[in-house]
């Protein structure tokens, strides 16, 4: 069960406003729009995660996505969905990327292969 749903996160509505309204002559524009597609890809795949994470028996879990939550420096830990269950708990964290990942066993990392 969804306890909590995906917002589409301010930052990036502020963004997507400035892009609407800055005119692309300005200088500044080039690093404006970089940093929009940074925010509108990362919540791209948080949205193609969803799509996966709906096949999972949602009686048996509590899905919470999009949680904010503050240490006792005043910092803040973001997690894109936490799934909760009688005996664990995960948290998700995607990604959108193209081209090929691979896992490597012997080191415990994902190596990216640029499609050519």
């Amino acid at each position: 069960m969804i306890k909590k749903d995906r917002e589409k996160p301010k930052l990036l509505l502020a963004h997507e406003a400035a892009m609407r309204r800055v005119p692309k002559t300005q200088p500044k524009y080039p690093q404006m729009e970089q940093e929009f597609y940074r925010l509108h890809y990362g919540y791209k795949g948080e949205q193609a995660m969803d799509y996966y994470s709906s096949f999972i028996p949602h009686e048996d879990y509590k899905v919470l996505h999009g949680l904010r939550i503050p240490d006792t420096k005043g910092r803040h830990f973001q997690m894109d969905s936490l799934l909760i269950s009688p005996t664990h708990c995960l948290i998700l964290d995607s990604k959108y990327v193209s081209g090929k990942m691979e896992f490597d066993e012997d080191t415990g990392s994902l190596i990216r292969h640029n499609e050519t």
